[in-house]
């Protein structure tokens, strides 16, 4: 999927087709939201101003280009995973040793999301400080996504987890999703407000 053209992508999810789905989106946020704050460190970098954070900013580049390929690379994971978790329950498996290890698998890709998406929302806080002001919104609207894959990512974890069996593995998994968006939404609130 990660070759697809945006138009394709995007006529393939309209579609009947199951995938690419909401993981799929919620990577592909992730990604857009990594290529902005890479757009702001482009601009910024060589700017008189702003040549005392050079090391820093080249150091958050370097970081975030590797999240946003990977989060090309997590469209069609996510995809592959969900597939398997359909063959699945169209074999009207219902044995948790099947059923419980497809699940977490399929909530593996929106679990990485929230990772990447919480790197991703510390260096957009640490971004309005030193980078080029002339790009600030920019900064703000990769927030925007960073919150919209976060958003969806947990939605997608938590369909998953509803079904497991194991309850202290249930427990566990919801638990840090709750925790890891929470620091999310509320890093992206303090950018959001600063950037205002």
């Amino acid at each position: 999927m990660k070759k697809h053209s945006l138009e394709s992508f995007i006529e393939k999810l309209a579609s009947k087709s199951p995938v690419p789905g909401g993981g799929g989106v919620a990577a592909l946020n992730l990604s857009l939201g990594a290529a902005l704050l890479e757009m702001v460190i482009n601009l910024s970098l060589g700017k008189k101003n702003l040549l005392q954070f050079t090391e820093q900013l080249e150091s958050y580049l370097k970081q975030i280009d590797s999240i946003r390929i990977g989060a090309l690379e997590l469209i069609q994971k996510d995809a592959d995973v969900f597939l398997e978790l359909m063959e699945l329950y169209q074999n009207k498996t219902d044995d948790p040793e099947q059923l419980d290890p497809a699940l977490i698998k399929a909530s593996q890709s929106g679990r990485d999301i929230l990772v990447h998406c919480l790197l991703l929302a510390e260096f957009a806080r640490d971004l309005i400080s030193i980078s080029n002001k002339n790009v600030s919104s920019d900064i703000g609207v990769a927030v925007a996504n960073i919150i919209a894959a976060a958003q969806s990512a947990q939605s997608n974890i938590l369909i998953n987890t509803k079904f497991l069996k194991d309850l202290a593995l249930k427990i566990e998994v919801e638990e840090e999703t709750k925790n890891r968006s929470e620091k999310i939404f509320e890093l992206c609130r303090e950018t959001m407000t600063s950037l205002n």
